[in-house]
């Protein structure tokens, strides 16, 4: 189910993974499906937040690269793979956010997350400074658990 941002709170509690999964490849399928199998355990919906379009296109337009798969085909591939909810977001309308902000507003309120899941170098906020440590020691607080994974779907803890 593609979500409008103001219909996310009513899904419920969510299971989050975060990134741009272009392709949906091997390694991006391991990870969603160990999500969605922890989701089900702890009674969550199974949740992706993902890109369109790519961060690089509007962050540094001469580095992005080009896309394998358009937004509608990766909403198909996560729904296949058992996703219940998928948010899409632009780049343009978060990076102002800083780290704080960004777990406090997107993850809390509007994803109600109890779980999340990223890569090894996932970063986010403005100017790039939130990453994984940030995000345990911020869920904490707020109430989720913290799930790094590398593109092999290795978890870090």
């Amino acid at each position: 189910m593609r979500g409008d941002p103001a219909e996310w709170e009513s899904m419920g509690p969510t299971a989050v993974s975060i990134g741009v999964f272009d392709g949906v490849h091997v390694g991006h399928r391991r990870v969603l499906a160990g999500l969605v199998a922890e989701a089900n355990e702890i009674g969550v919906v199974p949740a992706v937040l993902t890109f369109d379009p790519h961060p690089l296109e509007v962050l540094n337009p001469e580095r992005a690269p080009g896309m394998l798969t358009t937004i509608d085909q990766r909403i198909e591939q996560f729904e296949q793979i058992g996703i219940g909810l998928v948010g899409v977001i632009a780049i343009s309308d978060v990076r102002h956010l800083l780290p704080d902000e960004f777990a406090r507003s997107v993850l809390h309120e509007k994803l109600n997350a109890r779980q999340v899941t990223v890569g090894a170098d996932f970063r986010f906020g403005k100017g790039r400074e939130g990453d994984a440590e940030f995000l345990r020691g911020i869920g904490s607080e707020l109430g989720w658990t913290v799930d790094v994974v590398d593109m092999f779907g290795l978890h870090h803890g």
